[in-house]
C-alpha cells in the first residue's frame, strides 16, 4: 500500500427540506471546517493508521472565502433538490458527479496513491444512502431507514413516510444512474 487516502466528499442534499434530520443543511459546511482542522473522527482514524484525508466540496451550500488550501474544490452546485418532490439531479449531473470522482483519483495529483478509501459527509445522507440501496438491493426501507443521527421512534416514522412518499413519486427504477439521479 503506497500513500492510502481518503477522501470524504461533502454535499448537501435537498431532502432536508423535509424533517428527516435533527440538524439543519448548514451542519453540512460546519463539518467540512471540523474535517479540514483534522478535528472528526474520520480524521483521528486516519491519523492513527498513516492515512492521508482529503476533503472534497462536491456540493455545500456554502461559499468558502478564502477557499481552505487543503479542500478541493469539484462543487456541483449548491446541493441537490429536494427529491421527495422532484429528481435530486437530472441524469447529466449524476453522470458528471461519477467522472468528476474517476477523474480525481486518475489525477497527477493522486499519482503515487495505490490505495483509496471513501467517504461522504452531508446531513440528510442517510435518507439518501437509504433510498438507493432499497432501489438497488430489494430490502425494504422499513429495514434500512434509522434514526440517523439521534432520531426519536416517532421522527424516525415520519422519516421512514417521507422516503415511501419520495419512492411513490419515482415507481420501481432498474437503472442505477436513473436512482442516483432521483436520489443521490
Amino acid at each position: 500500500i503506497e500513500n492510502p487516502t481518503l477522501i470524504l466528499f461533502a454535499a448537501d442534499h435537498g431532502i432536508t427540506e423535509e424533517p428527516v434530520s435533527l440538524y439543519p443543511k448548514e451542519v453540512t459546511w460546519q463539518m467540512v471546517n471540523n474535517f479540514l482542522l483534522g478535528g472528526a473522527c474520520a480524521n483521528v482514524f486516519a491519523r492513527f493508521n498513516g492515512i492521508n484525508v482529503k476533503i472534497v466540496d462536491a456540493g455545500v451550500d456554502h461559499e468558502w472565502n478564502p477557499l481552505p488550501p487543503n479542500l478541493i474544490q469539484k462543487k456541483m452546485g449548491p446541493g441537490t433538490k429536494n427529491f421527495k418532490l422532484f429528481p435530486a439531479m437530472d441524469r447529466e449531473s449524476a453522470e458528471s458527479c461519477i467522472q468528476t470522482g474517476i477523474d480525481l483519483v486518475t489525477s497527477k495529483d493522486f499519482q503515487n496513491t495505490n490505495f483509496f478509501l471513501f467517504g461522504e459527509m452531508g446531513i440528510g445522507n442517510t435518507s439518501s444512502a437509504s433510498l438507493i440501496h432499497h432501489c438497488l438491493s430489494g430490502i425494504p426501507l422499513e429495514d434500512l431507514v434509522g434514526r440517523g443521527t439521534g432520531l426519536n421512534l416517532e421522527a424516525t416514522n415520519q422519516k421512514l413516510n417521507i422516503l415511501k412518499a419520495a419512492k411513490s413519486r419515482t415507481g420501481q427504477i432498474l437503472d442505477p444512474i436513473q436512482v442516483l439521479s432521483e436520489y443521490g
